[in-house]
């Protein structure tokens, strides 16, 4: 009997992008755990990273069995192992779309989310690899991952399901716990990135993070700073901020102090009430539940703004 002849990457890949959307799991499992052997090998070119990424992001929300999306899992830790900048790159290129339309959704479900969880995973992978082996990366490159990472958090915690919630929290406090040096530089990221109150997402799980863990210098050290971000994307926006994201703000609200919610809080809180009271009441109203401060004193402060609306 003939040995069975080898098949090369080049083919592999080619049966991968003709196939990769195809509704048999058994195939698709195939499919995905041979490109994953290629990954390794000396034909495998840097540039069918991107190539991979493209046809890997059309199965989001097609696989929703737990074996294949374990089996695409696979494929991105061994893309990020073996080409972890390009990986890097076109993960964040490839999941662009998807974030930027988490953001927008008007109705999120438990199925959206769990596709916003499923991308996530992927950004996690890649940054984990890439962390653990101290790959230096071009600092733009990490900050667009972060910010496509922002909209793939507010879009798994968007539809309010905890099983979800629960995590995409494990998963960011998973990489957290990696490196707290590198945990201080996404802090960092997260304060470069184009201003956005969706920002406020991966905030927030940063945050629960180092409350969890008792790591109180480096959530002293950023409170003021996301506070700022806070008080000017949520407070100072010109549209209503969606109700999930500001409940995912109660994670930095719980720990602001009297000095913090008097002198940067509350001024930028009575401007909000009586430029557009009709966008900011709700964030208001979650506000005023999420400190964890005695508001007693605040009473006048506050009843002139709201009274007279």
């Amino acid at each position: 009997m003939a040995e069975k002849e080898e098949i090369s990457c080049a083919e592999t890949l080619k049966r991968f992008a003709q196939r990769v959307t195809t509704s048999s799991t058994k195939e698709r499992i195939g499919l995905l755990q041979n490109v994953t052997v290629c990954v390794g090998k000396p034909d495998f070119p840097e540039n069918a990273v991107k190539g991979v990424f493209k046809f890997l992001s059309l199965a989001i929300s097609r696989y929703e069995d737990n074996r294949s999306r374990q089996a695409v899992r696979n494929l991105v830790r061994e893309l990020a192992k073996v080409h972890p900048v390009a990986t890097l790159k076109n993960v964040t290129s490839a999941l662009n779309s998807e974030s930027e339309a988490q953001k927008k959704r008007v109705h999120a479900s438990r199925s959206s989310s769990g596709d916003a969880l499923f991308a996530l995973t992927w950004t996690c992978i890649v940054l984990q690899e890439v962390w653990t082996a101290d790959v230096t990366c071009d600092k733009n490159d990490l900050k667009s991952l972060v910010s496509v990472q922002c909209g793939l958090i507010y879009g798994a915690l968007a539809a309010g399901w905890k099983s979800v919630s629960d995590s995409t929290f494990r998963k960011m406090s998973r990489l957290f716990s990696l490196n707290k040096e590198k945990t201080a530089m996404y802090a960092e990221l997260l304060q470069e990135l184009e201003p956005s109150m969706y920002n406020l997402s991966a905030v927030s799980m940063l945050l629960k993070h180092l409350a969890k863990t008792k790591e109180q210098d480096l959530l002293s050290k950023l409170k003021g700073p996301f506070v700022e971000m806070y008080v000017k994307q949520i407070l100072g926006s010109r549209n209503k901020p969606p109700k999930m994201l500001l409940e995912s703000c109660n994670e930095l609200l719980r720990h602001l102090n009297h000095a913090e919610f008097k002198e940067t809080v509350l001024p930028a809180l009575q401007k909000a009430m009586l430029r557009s009271p009709e966008i900011i009441l709700e964030a208001v109203a979650s506000l005023l539940l999420g400190v964890t401060i005695d508001l007693g004193q605040y009473v006048q402060d506050l009843s002139k703004p709201l009274g007279s609306k």
